[in-house]
């Protein structure tokens, strides 16, 4: 963007070259309502705000710069950026660090999405430097978030730049992006990039199509499209992803895996990948509790259709990451479309603010346990329920009693299981300390084995030190005293 047409637009929208976070709530929605496009932000406005919000030395510290991860069909940058607790570490946390993948405008007749991650950026920012403790800042001890704004860049800004002009009508509703086939009306070439994924890919004619002029034409092969190979690629590159959020519009549906089901109880994740579904059920219920009116659900209940060589299904069947597609909407009527009204875009995304929210906190690393004992031997299940894991650290145990640490004879042996119903099939011996990926949803089992029996009743808990592979942040080690169970 030029410099006057960047001032223009900051003048626009009403907000200085200096973005102020905790601007006044009324004064940040005529941000999120104050796009050229009738309220929505073109791709040039999205990135000025982005740019704009990095001027200040202290957002800087948590918003990084932005990055290409590849390139469109039409040879546009794919640029994407970090939001972690210190940009200056970017790269070694990206080896380090759980990565919260979000991606939008996969479908560029979507651009509410973008607004979305407007505010998810500030709401973010304004906890993380917010006065005292709080969860986000927690969040992102263990973790760093990555937002790929804009898939389907090409489309987009040909939506931005036609508008307002002929076959606006048209133009509008493009879904695809821009690689076209002859014999195809201009708005209705191009492959759909949310069915051009390698899980199911071409299964049956209904959650996609080979008629290279439909709306959900997927494509020669999976993953035929740059756009869809350069993510591909980003997470090919990156093991430590734990999940990944596709924002869409519309339809206030929170859906997960499996999509190219017709089951609407998804027995099938169920069967696949119970640590999923649980989290599903968990999460369902607890925005439920919040009194958010939204469908949850795989796309044959929340969507009643089917789909395959879909984004969602790849992340979970194939890369075993956690994923959620989001259909933004609430419950006013008027957001049932591509393009509601200018007026509500900023109730409609605040509303998802809430369950985004609750969904980001359940990434902060946090355990609970419980306590076995049987005859010589006492077991500690230290429970991992966070999506995310504890990468890299060290953790170091010692068995308390009486206040002190024992210093009699015993073994100290661990396992990771899925589940604290599994059976430990793997344990391995360890002498006060160990290092050990603990992932997200799973069980660390520390086993103490007393040379005499009678110790285990004087046991009173076990002392749980996390050292974490962040010291230049002084992270102080976190202690954790597991007090004998009845």
């Amino acid at each position: 963007m030029n410099g006057h047409l960047l001032m223009a637009f900051l003048l626009f929208t009403g907000f200085s070259r200096s973005f102020d976070i905790f601007m006044p709530e009324a004064e940040f929605d005529k941000v999120l309502r104050g796009g050229s496009l009738d309220g929505f932000i073109t791709a040039k406005e999205f990135w000025a705000i982005i740019g704009d919000i990095r001027r200040t030395e202290t957002n800087a510290l948590y918003l990084s710069t932005p990055m290409s991860i590849g390139r469109s069909y039409e040879k546009r940058s794919l640029d994407a950026f970090y939001i972690t607790d210190n940009t200056s570490q970017l790269p070694n946390y990206q080896q380090t660090k759980n990565i919260i993948l979000f991606t939008s405008v996969h479908h560029s007749r979507e651009p509410l999405s973008l607004t979305m991650i407007v505010l998810m950026v500030r709401e973010i920012l304004k906890l993380v430097r917010g006065a005292g403790h709080n969860k986000m800042k927690e969040l992102l001890r263990d973790n760093i978030i990555f937002f790929l704004p804009i898939m389907n860049v090409d489309s987009y800004v040909y939506i931005n730049e036609n508008y307002f002009g002929a076959h606006s009508k048209q133009i509008r509703m493009i879904r695809k992006n821009r690689h076209g086939t002859p014999g195809c009306a201009d708005w209705l070439g191009g492959v759909d990039l949310n069915r051009n994924y390698d899980m199911k890919f071409g299964m049956d004619e209904e959650g996609s199509s080979s008629n290279p002029c439909s709306e959900d034409y997927r494509g020669i092969r999976p993953f035929s499209e740059p756009e869809t190979s350069a993510l591909k690629a980003y997470v090919d590159s990156h093991p430590n992803i734990v999940s990944d959020v596709n924002i869409h519009t519309y339809g206030n549906a929170w859906i997960y895996p499996y999509n190219y089901v017709r089951d609407k109880n998804n027995h099938l994740l169920e069967q696949k990948n119970r640590l999923f579904f649980d989290f599903y059920n968990e999460f369902t219920s607890q925005i439920h509790k919040k009194d958010m009116r939204a469908l949850f659900g795989n796309a044959a209940f929340a969507l009643d259709y089917s789909t395959n060589g879909e984004a969602g299904d790849w992340f979970t069947g194939k890369k075993h990451i956690l994923n959620i597609d989001v259909e933004l909407g609430n419950p006013d009527p008027r957001s049932e479309e591509f393009y509601p009204p200018q007026s509500i875009l900023a109730d409609i995304v605040r509303y998802n603010w809430v369950a985004m929210k609750e969904y980001l906190y359940r990434h902060v690393v946090e355990f609970t346990h419980r306590v076995v004992l049987f005859r010589s031997q006492a077991n500690f299940e230290v429970i991992n329920r966070s999506i995310s894991g504890l990468l890299g650290s060290r953790l170091f145990f010692e068995p308390v009693f009486d206040g002190e640490v024992y210093s009699g004879s015993y073994e100290t042996r661990y396992c990771i299981k899925d589940l604290m119903t599994d059976t430990c099939h793997s344990v391995k011996r360890f002498s006060g300390s160990f290092q050990e990926d603990i992932r997200g949803r799973h069980v660390l089992e520390v086993q103490l084995v007393f040379k005499n029996p009678q110790d285990l009743q004087r046991l009173q808990g076990l002392k749980m030190r996390i050292q974490r592979p962040h010291p230049y942040l002084n992270y102080r080690d976190q202690h954790y005293l597991f007090k004998k169970s009845a």
